[in-house]
């Protein structure tokens, strides 16, 4: 049975209430892979990290949109305001 869970990708500021990605992941035996929700693997299986299983699903995802985005990061640079103008 796939457990759901998900990432916070953008967290709110400034009006804007932020993002999530959801997704779900089914366990082997000591491997985890990501999945749909009728629990079909989707990608390949890993091993289950230290922390746990929630952990390693975490990493996967994130790993997963990283590359699909192809750079770690794609929000925009907010810089304080600060100087002389």
């Amino acid at each position: 049975m796939p457990v759901p869970f998900y990432i916070t990708v953008a967290k709110p500021r400034d009006g804007s209430a932020g993002e999530i990605a959801e997704a779900w992941f089914v366990v082997k035996g000591k491997e985890l892979a990501l999945s749909d929700a009728s629990g079909d693997p989707i990608g390949e299986w890993r091993p289950i990290e230290g922390p746990g299983e929630l952990y390693t699903a975490r990493r996967a995802l994130r790993s997963k949109m990283a590359a699909r985005r192809g750079t770690p990061d794609h929000s925009p640079i907010v810089y304080p305001k600060v100087g002389w103008r």
